[in-house]
This record gives structure tokens, sequence and C-alpha cells, in this order.
């Protein structure tokens, strides 16, 4: 809450664990090509690890926000054309010229809000890294955008699916050299659900003093009879 806090105050991009984590998911995509899905609530940093990605990579990555009115497939074509500088038209001569844009050297489409986006202009964006594997595109929005991927139609469960398992454990020490870690632990699948966890360790490590955990226990909590203190969660708060 802190982080999140620190990020709404400044304005600006704050590498929290959350925006970082949501870089982190963006370069990967980059540097590995097809498709990658960041979700989570409002206001947590999302749009502002998007952007500056984008910043970083300007040559390379291109960052486009939707919304409903611009969610079409012609739409959206239409909108990203005029982001490239590319003349609009016929959906099937924007999807050409597009497409020609982004094949070559490696880059990624961060499309933010994606939750917006409906079955056909999902369909037309996979299909530019259908056909140039190499090409990144990473949806970024709110729980709906991943709930629409798993909801069971087919356009959705077609992408899904091409995630496997062995895959994913395959390309451990692939992950952790092109995000610089030390080590990348994955659980997959997370025992109860149908997703795969990825853990990726902060770079520095931060003491967790025995005061500051006992003397933030929550109130609800303070007069239990056996109370043991475990330490601090990913977002820093007391676990007890």
């Amino acid at each position: 809450e802190k982080e999140v806090m620190n990020t709404l105050a400044s304005g600006g991009y704050v590498a929290t664990s959350i925006s970082q984590g949501v870089y982190n998911t963006i370069r990967l995509c980059h540097l590995k090509g097809g498709l990658a899905i960041e979700c989570g609530d409002a206001g947590i940093g999302k749009t502002m690890a998007c952007k500056q990605y984008a910043k970083d990579y300007p040559n390379t990555a291109i960052y486009v926000t939707v919304n409903p009115c611009i969610a079409t497939t012609a739409a959206f074509l239409k909108y990203l054309c005029m982001v490239l500088g590319l003349p609009s038209g016929r959906k099937d001569d924007m999807w050409l010229r597009i497409s020609d844009r982004l094949r070559g050297e490696r880059k990624v489409l961060i499309i933010d809000e994606a939750q917006h986006l409906p079955i056909k202009t999902i369909e037309t964006i996979r299909s530019f890294f259908d056909t140039y594997p190499e090409i990144g595109v990473c949806l970024v929005g709110n729980e709906d955008t991943y709930s629409n991927l798993r909801s069971g139609r087919a356009a959705f469960a077609q992408i899904i699916n091409r995630t496997k398992l062995s895959k994913i454990m395959a390309i451990n020490r692939e992950l952790a050299l092109a995000l610089a870690a030390k080590e990348v632990r994955i659980q997959a699948p997370i025992p109860g659900k149908s997703t795969v966890g990825i853990e990726i360790p902060n770079p520095g490590v931060t003491a967790v003093k025995i005061r500051e955990v006992l003397g933030n226990v929550p109130k609800e909590q303070e007069k239990a009879k056996i109370l043991v203190s475990l330490g601090k969660d990913l977002m820093g708060r007391v676990q007890t």
C-alpha cells in the first residue's frame, strides 16, 4: 500500500514491486516474442510501468491504450496506424502496413486497458505474432483481461492453450538471464489453481526488524492468546 501511495504521489514512474513486475513481463515479452498478459486492480502502477518501458525503448516498443470507442477491429487498426504514422484505409491494407512495420527487429506492442478488446480484435492482434513470431504483444488491464481469456470462448482459449507447462519449466534459466535475476522460481501449476506462478527476487535484500514487526501487529490480533510474528509479505505488510 505504501508503494502504491508513493507512485500516486510522485505523478510519475516509481519502481515498486508491482510496477517492476509489469515492467519485467513486458521485457520478457519483448525478448521472447508471443503473447503476454499482465492484469491487476486500477491504480497500482501498471500504466506508469508501460509508459516507462516505451520511454526506455522508443525504437522497438509501441504503447497504445484502448477505450470502448476504439476497441473494434477497424477502429483499433486505424488507431494503431495513426500511432505508427501509417496511412489508414481498408482493414486488410492497414493490417499489411502494420505487420510490415512490426516485422524484422524484435518489437513489442504494449496494449493498455486491454479488457475492452472484443474477440475479433484479439484475433487480429494475435495474427501479427502468428505471422511474425519475433513480435511481442503484451495485454495489460484489469482482472477481466485474464478472465476473458479463460472464459472458454474458442478464440481466447486457443491463445491460452498455446502455453504448455513443460515449455514454461524449460525456460527457467532463460527467464533469469533475461531479467538479470540470480534465480527465478516457477510454481507450475499453483496448487488448486489452473495458473502458473513465477517468483522473481527483488534486486536488493531488505532487512526485517523484529521491533518493526512487533510494533505493527493488527489490532484484531493484539489480544490473541498465541501470537507468532512471521515477518512481512511482498507488499511490506506484517504477517502474524
